[in-house]
């Protein structure tokens, strides 16, 4: 897995691996993308091509979607580290570029961080077009070969050099390749191949002279690095028979073999050959010593008789012996359901199942909007966009809109298609996936790609229905004098526009480009003062509100300083002093448990100094669901007078609710009083509880947290 990736992160890789050998006709690309959480609303990811976008897979705000790629499959996996789900996306595309190495690269555009995003592998294919071939429109099937190369049955290239091959015009035609029927039967001795049971189906009918001299069952020799029937030392002169089953209805055969003849063999002998209840061919020798043979007939018994015969007193087994090779026999069957035919289109007889409103035998019985598909002997519609098709894949033209491409019918680049019908992207897009959301723009008219739609560039603004993006020469500036850019109308959020300047607000919780934070308060020592980076009291020295070191007298504990004095004590010139009128607090640490049947947790306290000039809350995080809480306070009226504290709890969406308890000392008297509370929701991980005390002293004696089952620190309370 590589990632994980957030906001505009991502990766190339250059893809060196595809043939040179080959033409191409798509680039296949399958990725795996694994998604920590959903993509957040309005965000993406997409993959590039030598940085030009391709696809992607956004979510525009109801749900995930996809353009130019398509989704294989879909995988629940475990949770990650914090993210609260986990998915594996199978994701492809095919692409029409040149078989040359290119660069891929898949980029997010996240817009905030609580999602991240990862890929686990990269597949990248070709659908190569065949072996010498320049050009093609569907995948292995040639359209254009090279020079001195033929198209071929099923859209190869060829040289059309082999036996039983002959050029017609631009195509290369085989015995088998005659009809749509044509099968071939046999296709043998056309190299070393040996079947042993082939010469258990050759029967000797006649033989005189010497003949088999290798022995009785070796009816085969080798010539010219191929393995031949008969040959030297096996047969000068014999009569063989064979006999071929056809039992399904046919019209034709087509044979073909070569005849070798031995280097003396002589004028006045004879190779005889007959094929089924033909007249026999007489064959001499002639000035070669190879002849061809290829005899096309009508045929339709359910056998075939072949007989062979070198014929001649002479003959004898070293010199003047006789062989053939490359024995090829197609047969020209009828149409499927055809029981008996004159050819490969005319049907004298039609099996009973035959019915001609569904079985079809060629393009031309489908309708202008169909295809012929060949192994279903039926007609189905086209793709929606395509007007006229020869296959699923293939369309020859396109529906109004449309334009024809290698991956189909489909609409422009700037287009997007939607109900059969393309329409125009936004001017500002060069492409998307529907009029409401861009995938990527034009950087002509200066803008950039955001969250679905194409926005102007940092420091440009657009003035409808003008697209162009103008560039205002004031600094902020949101509206501004689009023919030169000076003046400036109004600012962007966050500024207020004084003479021609925009003049960023401090306060408004908007941190602009001249501000280092803003808090949305002028608090001094809160980490951020008049939106400068700022340090706590007790800090001496910070960065960007954090603290590094503090002042004399404090530790520094999590960019916090803490006291190292004791109860009632300031630092003061270098020793701990006892101080008066001070409030005290008691905070939150965690308390752990050892017997797992508790059915509380309970937290101890530990005593923390602070000034009584200020009121304080400390805040504490919630790590475990909470249903109800137990607070118990001490009242100490000994040392309170006119005492009120509350209890505070902010929800996740700043909702709060307050819990005042209000207790009067009128007299010296020490009160405890419990207040136990019931959400109306539970208390979620990173959701606040804040404790805040006013006018007076309080000391917090306890505070008990309930909840229906218990795990050892199943709680743990930070000061933040």
């Amino acid at each position: 897995m590589l990632g994980i990736f957030q906001f505009n992160q991502g990766t190339e890789r250059l893809i060196t691996e595809l043939s040179q050998d080959y033409g191409t006709y798509l680039v296949g690309i399958k990725v795996t993308l694994m998604l920590f959480n959903d993509i957040p609303s309005g965000s993406s990811i997409q993959l590039n091509i030598n940085n030009t976008y391709q696809g992607s897979i956004y979510n525009e705000g109801s749900s995930i979607k996809y353009h130019k790629l398509k989704l294989a499959q879909k995988e629940v996996l475990k949770n990650y580290q914090n993210y609260n789900s986990c998915h594996a996306y199978y994701l492809y595309m095919f692409v029409d570029i040149p078989s040359y190495p290119f660069t891929l690269g898949i980029v997010g555009n996240y817009g905030d961080a609580s999602a991240s995003w990862a890929y686990e592998q990269i597949y990248v294919s070709s659908g190569y077009c065949p072996q010498f071939c320049e050009s093609c429109e569907l995948p292995f099937i040639c359209q254009t070969c090279k020079p001195s190369y033929y198209k071929y049955k099923d859209g190869q290239c060829s040289r059309c050099l082999n036996p039983h091959q002959k050029i017609n015009g631009s195509y290369c035609q085989e015995f088998d390749d005659e009809t749509p029927y044509s099968k071939y039967l046999i296709q043998e001795y056309k190299d070393f191949t040996n079947d042993p049971s082939q010469f258990s189906q050759y029967t000797i009918i006649s033989q005189n002279g010497k003949n088999l001299m290798k022995g009785s069952d070796i009816l085969y020799s080798v010539y010219n690095n191929k393995r031949i029937f008969g040959g030297q030392l096996i047969w000068a002169q014999i009569k063989f028979s064979r006999v071929h089953q056809i039992p399904q209805p046919h019209h034709g055969i087509t044979i073909g073999f070569y005849i070798l003849f031995g280097p003396s063999f002589p004028a006045t002998s004879q190779f005889i050959y007959t094929i089924g209840s033909n007249d026999p061919v007489i064959i001499k020798k002639g000035s070669s010593q190879i002849q061809k043979i290829q005899e096309s007939i009508k045929h339709s018994e359910q056998s075939l008789i072949m007989q062979w015969e070198c014929f001649g007193s002479q003959n004898e087994p070293q010199q003047t012996y006789c062989g053939f090779y490359d024995y090829y026999i197609a047969v020209h069957y009828c149409k499927p359901y055809c029981l008996q035919c004159t050819n490969q289109n005319d049907c004298n007889q039609w099996d009973p199942d035959y019915n001609p409103n569904i079985v079809k035998f060629s393009q031309a019985e489908c309708n202008n909007n169909q295809y012929f598909d060949q192994k279903s002997l039926q007609c189905y519609s086209c793709p929606a966009s395509c007007l006229t098709c020869s296959s699923q894949y293939y369309c020859l033209t396109c529906q109004d809109s449309f334009i024809k491409s290698k991956l189909g019918c489909i609409c422009k680049k700037d287009q997007y298609e939607q109900s059969n019908y393309c329409f125009d992207c936004p001017i500002e897009c060069e492409q998307c996936s529907s009029f409401l959301w861009c995938t990527e723009c034009s950087s002509s008219l200066n803008r950039i790609y955001s969250n679905g739609y194409c926005i102007c560039k940092v420091g440009y603004t657009s003035y409808e229905p003008d697209p162009f993006c103008y560039k205002c020469s004031t600094l902020n500036c949101h509206i501004c004098d689009k023919v030169d850019g000076f003046e400036c109308f109004s600012c962007k959020n966050g500024y207020h526009l004084i003479g021609n300047k925009c003049i960023s607000i401090c306060g408004d919780g908007i941190v602009a480009n001249d501000e280092q934070c803003d808090d949305g308060n002028l608090v001094k020592g809160d980490g951020c003062h008049f939106c400068l980076y700022d340090c706590e009291y007790s800090c001496s020295f910070c960065v960007k509100g954090k603290c590094l070191k503090c002042q004399d007298g404090y530790i520094l504990i999590q960019s916090k300083c803490y006291s190292i004095c004791g109860l009632n004590q300031v630092f003061n010139q270098g020793q701990c002093q006892n101080i008066i009128n001070s409030l005290l607090i008691k905070s939150l640490k965690s308390y752990q448990i050892t017997n797992f049947l508790e059915p509380k947790i309970k937290i101890q306290i530990q005593d923390e100094v602070l000034s009584i000039q200020q009121n304080k809350s400390k805040i504490f995080y919630i790590t475990q669901s909470i249903s109800h809480i137990t607070f118990k306070i001490n009242f100490q009226c000994s040392l309170n007078k006119n005492l009120l504290s509350y209890f505070l709890h902010c929800y996740e969406q700043d909702i709060k609710k307050t819990y005042k308890f209000q207790h009067n000392c009128s007299n010296s008297t020490d009160l405890q009083i419990q207040y136990q509370i019931r959400f109306e929701k539970k208390l979620f991980k990173q959701e606040q509880l804040v404790i805040s005390v006013t006018q007076t002293d309080v000391q917090v004696d306890q505070v008990v947290f309930n909840q229906s089952y218990q795990f050892l620190n199943i709680i743990k309370i930070e000061l933040n």
